[in-house]
């Protein structure tokens, strides 16, 4: 599984990286080459790296700095000088890439970064990072709006500015990212909230090789299932299975209103590999069923004047529910009183089951 770390956890990841000896400022270094390699797969001529006052900015100033080396040419925007940018970690390569070739433009109004951003082909958003939240100040709260209004590839170092890495709130405008190149490991906002219409493709640089020995020395905020991880749980099958083998299921779901959620739920039974769906719904519905899926045994119950089950769904239900595996039960049913008493019914029967939706509600 994937971790995925809220802010305050990469900060300790950080520190502990520091104690075994990867310092703060190798990391940005290292940042810093991750990023260029990410925008050389668009082997661009033209590069606009927007820098902010923060070691994010520092990672922009160390991307620029090689991307002109292997023969781009880069222009970094920042809101102030190389020697007067606060973060000593930023200021320290910010003079270093301003002493060699790298143009270098302090504080653009908006025309002039409109003019600069409409001759490049990659832009590299290193303004704010991960210790940003709330609202944008000036210069960025002119910045970002421009950048967008180009149609111009967009890499974020770490996280779109103006998202909240934390929560993945966007308060008031950020910057919509073609790809953002996040490190160490993807921040818990990256993938909440507003997120995931700004981010774009999210790649990751770990940036330390012993990564794997120390990220366990943290929380996880959360942790993302990839299909790796599913592998080993999954059994060959045997030469002699069939549809029985395999187990069954019955879904009790759908509505006249809602006979949809009976038939997805039906399909993903059967694509998670249940060898024998069938669907006990309304009979309001059962012949929509019956037709969206010809594979699929389609059971009709007594339904109430809406369309719901009825008064007399509880026990046809329930006495066709102890041929099955396991049962699922809710998608679309709606909370009519019918309903209710095909959830209860359930309940007190020895038979696996699963509530969703309007059982939920029930």
């Amino acid at each position: 599984m994937k971790p995925i770390l809220s802010t305050e956890e990469v900060r300790r990841l950080e520190d502990i990286i520091e104690r075994e000896g990867t310092s703060k400022a190798e990391l940005m270094e290292h940042a810093g080459e991750f990023v260029a390699a990410v925008a050389q797969e668009y082997d661009p001529k033209e590069v606009v790296v927007l820098t902010g006052f923060g070691n994010n900015g520092g990672d922009g100033w160390v991307a620029a700095d090689i991307l002109q080396q292997r023969g781009a040419h880069v222009t970094v925007a920042t809101p102030v000088g190389p020697s007067e940018v606060p973060s000593a970690l930023a200021r320290h390569v910010a003079r270093r890439t301003s002493g060699r070739d790298v143009e270098v433009v302090v504080g653009p109004s908006r025309d002039e970064l409109a003019d600069l951003l409409s001759g490049a082909d990659l832009v590299i958003d290193a303004i704010l990072g991960t210790g940003f939240h709330g609202q944008l100040r000036p210069p960025f709260s002119i910045w970002i709006p421009t950048l967008n209004e180009t149609a111009t590839r967009v890499i974020s170092v770490d996280v779109p500015s103006g998202l909240d890495s934390e929560t993945g709130v966007v308060e008031d405008c950020c910057v919509r990212a073609d790809k953002t190149a996040t490190m160490i490991a993807p921040k818990i906002g990256l993938y909440s909230a507003d997120a995931p219409q700004y981010v774009g493709e999210l790649v990751c640089g770990e940036l330390y090789d012993k990564l794997d020995e120390v990220i366990d020395d943290v929380d996880h905020a959360a942790e993302i299932v990839e299909a790796a991880d599913l592998v080993e749980f999954l059994e060959p099958l045997p030469a002699t299975v069939n549809k029985y083998s395999r187990g069954s299921v019955l879904v009790v779901a759908g509505s006249a209103r809602y006979p949809g959620a009976a038939m997805m739920a039906a399909k993903a039974a059967a694509r998670a590999g249940a060898g024998y769906v069938a669907v006990a719904a309304p009979d309001a519905c059962a012949n929509l069923i019956r037709m969206a899926l010809p594979s699929v045994p389609v059971i009709a119950i007594p339904s109430d004047s809406r369309g719901s089950f009825g008064a007399a769904a509880r026990q046809v239900v329930c006495e066709t529910a102890k041929k099955y595996d396991c049962v699922l039960c809710g998608p679309g049913m709606t909370t009519a009183s019918g309903c209710m008493q095909v959830v209860s019914g359930l309940l007190e029967l020895d038979v696996p089951l699963i509530l969703d939706a309007d059982a939920l509600n029930c």
